[in-house]
This record gives structure tokens, sequence and C-alpha cells, in this order.
């Protein structure tokens, strides 16, 4: 897997360079200009240059007008060209100069920007539950119809007593919530627990997280539980790629992986809880892992986990230090971080999102970096959509929070807790 590296950011300023440039110098196969990642406004460019080709400066091109002239005689480094149109075509080239020395020249990068989306979502506010601190926790989209949500939601009986066993599977139909009772069974024993997490693959592929982790296909469970395996460890998140590759994050530092039958914990580094799991694979094909661990309500550590596919722990530096509960990203250079505030950026480089309201964030999540939802305390819930920021206010709830949160293209769904009931809220893009 890719490591975060210290990379030598040179921020084009497009404004600063307007001159056309006529340029002859040959072409190259040892001068090369790629994208690494590209977003709404912003690209970033990897310039490679093979020790035999002999330079003291740089320029870069694009659309034929220079954009940077750069004193530079190394062979690796990484440029940022930010605030660029959406959906537009740009063209860039590479050019090596040097004092008595040949010129050459990359091929031509062509590329396009992303679009933006638009903001414009219909809410729909459901309450669930007849109180006795109903509430529910976690949620995953199956598909535009479907979708399951986790938590405890009390009910009265005909003689106005709460049902001790809570309902903590509710199914989404496209038309109305369906509660259940995802039964599991520990010696024999019938268990209805408080669930946290909910990892879905499929309509029939689910895992959760009930301090110990459970498998099912939405009708059937699996409790497994971890003592028994020697583990010492509380789940309660989690993110995997397949039920063959999956990984558990909860309280105390706890980190556990499972695979084709195996279950291993994993050394955090960190004996605070860790919040969030989310991995992403990117444009090399490498898998980046990454943990959000911080106490809540307590002073502890704030820690960036890095998690490797070989079970190696590494803390990325997260200089803000405000406490962390969840992250996203789509590209290792925009990670979204949140909790005690919200943060974009990369290690050692991180930018502070102030267009929201300073809610405690408690969930990020999206389909792209021109897709991005955070939801949070008091009802927060905001999108951006690759350039800009938008609240909600008429999905903002004064005695309330949001704890889970799902997004796909058309739909985002919000999950948590309102007074003594438990809250879903629906956003359908046209």
């Amino acid at each position: 897997m890719k490591h975060f590296l210290l990379y030598f950011y040179i921020l084009i300023n497009i404004a600063g360079f307007a001159c056309r440039t006529d340029m002859t110098a040959p072409v190259s196969p040892d001068v090369q200009l790629s994208a690494e990642d590209i977003a709404v406004t912003d690209v970033w460019l990897k310039v490679h240059i093979t020790p035999s080709i002999p330079h003291d400066s740089i320029r870069v091109t694009r659309n034929e007008a220079t954009v940077l002239t750069l004193g530079f005689a190394g062979v690796d480094t990484l440029l940022i060209d930010e605030h660029l149109l959406p959906k537009q075509t740009y063209t860039y080239k590479l050019y090596t100069f040097g004092t008595n020395k040949p010129n050459f020249s990359s091929e031509a990068l062509t590329l396009i920007t992303m679009d933006t989306t638009r903001h414009d979502f219909t809410w729909q506010i459901d309450t669930l539950g007849d109180g006795s601190a109903s509430k529910l926790n976690d949620v995953a989209i199956i598909n535009d119809t479907l979708a399951y949500a986790v938590g405890e939601i009390y009910l009265e009986d005909s003689s106005g007593q709460f049902d001790p066993l809570p309902y903590n599977f509710v199914v989404w139909n496209g038309r109305s919530w369906d509660l259940r009772k995802a039964i599991v069974y520990y010696q024999g024993n019938p268990v209805v627990a408080p669930i946290e997490g909910i990892y879905a693959f499929s309509a029939t592929d689910v895992w959760l997280a009930s301090s110990y982790p459970i498998h099912g296909d939405g009708v059937n469970w699996t409790l497994y539980r971890l003592p028994d395996m020697g583990i010492n460890a509380s789940v309660s998140k989690i993110w995997g790629t397949s039920s063959n590759n999956i990984y558990f994050v909860g309280r105390n530092g706890s980190l556990v992986y499972f695979s084709v039958g195996s279950w291993q914990k994993f050394q955090s580094g960190t004996t605070v809880d860790i919040n969030d799991i989310y991995g992403k694979t990117l444009l090399n094909n490498d898998i980046q892992i990454l943990a959000a661990a911080s106490n809540r309500y307590t002073l502890g550590e704030r820690k960036l986990l890095q998690i490797t596919q070989g079970g190696n722990v590494n803390s990325l530096a997260w200089s803000p230090q405000q406490r962390l509960n969840t992250l996203w990203f789509a590209s290792h250079h925009a990670i979204y971080l949140g909790g005690g505030g919200l943060f974009v950026g990369e290690p050692g480089r991180w930018k502070q999102i102030l267009d929201l309201p300073n809610y405690y964030s408690t969930r990020i999540r999206g389909t792209e970096s021109n897709n991005v939802f955070v939801a949070g305390a008091f009802g927060l819930c905001g999108h951006f959509n690759g350039m800009t920021w938008q609240s909600y206010p008429e999905v903002q709830l004064p005695d309330g929070t949001y704890e889970g949160l799902t997004v796909s293209e058309k739909l985002v769904i919000a999950v948590g807790q309102v007074g003594n009931r438990a809250v879903v809220i629906r956003g359908y893009r046209e």
C-alpha cells in the first residue's frame, strides 16, 4: 500500500502568468507529466524526469500559456493547479530547461475537470419509536428503494408499557419503515442487542456491530463472540471491500480484521475510541484505509490512523488537534475530517471549513469529491458540490443529533435521535 509522502507542493498561481509562449523543444519519453488526481477546481499533476535529462528548471503550460516556471533539477515532484473551472478541458505540457543543456518537453496531457452536482434536495423526515430513548446509530443504502438502519426502537404495547427488547434493525422499502429484531443466539439463548454500526455489501450480505460483529442476510444472523477467540475488543463501526476483507473498529482502540474465516486483532497504537473507518481504491489501484480516533466527550489523544492491508497502523500528522469523530475521502489529497471542527486536506496541509454551522460533526460520507455530505449535532446537514457548501436548515434539530449517514447518487439518508425518538431524514435529488 502506498504511504503518505511529504511531497514538494507548488501552488500554481494562474493570475501570475498569462503570457503565451513559443516552445518548440522536442518531445521526449523521459519527460513525463501525468494527472494524479482530478477534482472540480483542482488538479494534481505528477512530474517525472529521468536522470538522463539534464535540466536546471521546468516550465508548465496550460492551454499553451505558461503557468509555472521553476528552478528545479530533481526527478519527481507534484504540482497543484487550483482555482480552475468545472467541466472544462485543459491541456498541459511540461518543458525542461538548462544553461547549455538541451531542452525537452513531455507529451501533451489533456484532462477534463469534474462538474459540480446540484444542491437541490427534497427532504422527508420520519420519527420512529414511542419514546424510552429510541434512536438510530447508523444506516446503509442498498439501492434507491431499499435501506437498512440500526439502533434501538422502543414501542409501547396496548397497556402503555414498553417492550424491553427494542427493535434494532429497520428496513426502508421505498414506502415505509419496517421494524425488525435482529436476533442472535448466545449459549442457546436469543439476544436482541442495541446495534451501533452497519455495513452492507448487498441486501443479503450485511455486517452489524454490537460490541461484537454480527453477519447475516437481513433475516438470519450469526454473532461472532470475540472473547471466545481470545480477542479483547469492542467494535462499533465497519468498513471493507467484501465479506472476506473487512475491518471493525471501536472502543479503547479496538481494531479487528476478518478474512476467509479468520479473525485477527491489529494493534492500533491508541487506547482512545476509534469512531470511524473508511477506505478507498485510489487511481493508482492502492487501497487507502484511514480511521479517526479520539474520545468524544473527554480529553485524550486525537489520532488520524492509516491501516495497511498487512495490519500495520501508522499515526498520520493531525496538527489542528480537534476531536476526530469521522472521516471520508475520494482522494488522499482531499481527506475530510470531522468532529470538533470540519477540515479537508492531507497530512501537513489542512484547511478548516467554515461554511457550515459550527456544530459537532458526527459523520461524513459521499460518492465523489463533488458530492459530499456531513451530518452532526443539532441536525447539522451540509452538502459540498465540488465548489460550494450548502446547509439545510429545514432538517435541523434543536434538541437532536444525526449519528449515521449514507449517500448515493440520488439519495442521502441521515439517522439519529430527536428528543426520545429516533429520527430519519431522506433527501432526494431529482
